[in-house]
């Protein structure tokens, strides 16, 4: 509603930081024809692997691994066994290589990114029922395809609600509000392409 500004110094933060511990940021990776939503907790490096339970303690979790990364190797430990895998940084994501063989990794991002505009929706909904842990806009600000918009927590996982078009953005929900699955968290007007000259 009116008078709502976005959030500024650690409440900006889009990093998973919250009392009590961490929740992990997810992505969506996909290598080759291969994707997987993986879990990420930044301090200290972790990831979910497999049918992780993300829900318990993840230090004592035996599906989560610890990652160090050091001087383009990026060491993998889990349940005490360690593996080590030479990689790169591209434009574009991150190559692994693993027994002579190359894998490129990135961030699936099809769900704005290489969506035509005419497809994509204006309204960003919850994946999940769940809880407004963070918003990054406040109402009227203008977002390009891509920007986050809205954090969500549902099942100690946070969900980046991004941006599908480029526009005015208009939130539905406050940090602290319960949504619903498929419920409405903010609506893009879309951009229109307007002519330089006007004032």
């Amino acid at each position: 509603g009116a008078g709502r500004t976005a959030p500024t110094g650690p409440w900006a933060r889009v990093d998973g930081w919250r009392l009590g511990g961490a929740a992990p940021s997810v992505f969506d990776l996909e290598a080759g024809a291969d994707v997987e939503r993986v879990p990420v907790w930044a301090s200290p490096l972790r990831v979910a692997v497999g049918d992780a339970d993300v829900t318990a303690d993840a230090a004592a979790d035996s599906t989560v691994a610890s990652v160090a990364v050091e001087a383009g190797r990026a060491t993998v430990s889990i349940g005490g066994v360690a593996r080590s895998f030479p990689f790169a940084v591209g434009t574009d994501g991150v190559w692994l290589s693993d027994g002579g063989e190359a894998v490129h990794v990135r961030e699936r991002r099809e769900s704005y990114g290489a969506v035509a505009a005419s497809d994509a929706s204006p309204t960003l909904v919850s994946p999940l029922p769940g809880t407004v842990v963070m918003v990054s806009v406040a109402d009227g600000d203008r977002v390009d395809a891509g920007d986050a918009v809205a954090v969500v927590e549902a099942m100690k996982m946070e969900h980046v609600l991004r941006a599908t078009v480029a526009g005015t953005v208009w939130l539905g929900v406050a940090v602290g509000d319960q949504v619903t699955r498929s419920g409405i968290v903010a609506t893009i007007e879309a951009t229109e392409a307007v002519d330089s000259d006007d004032a």
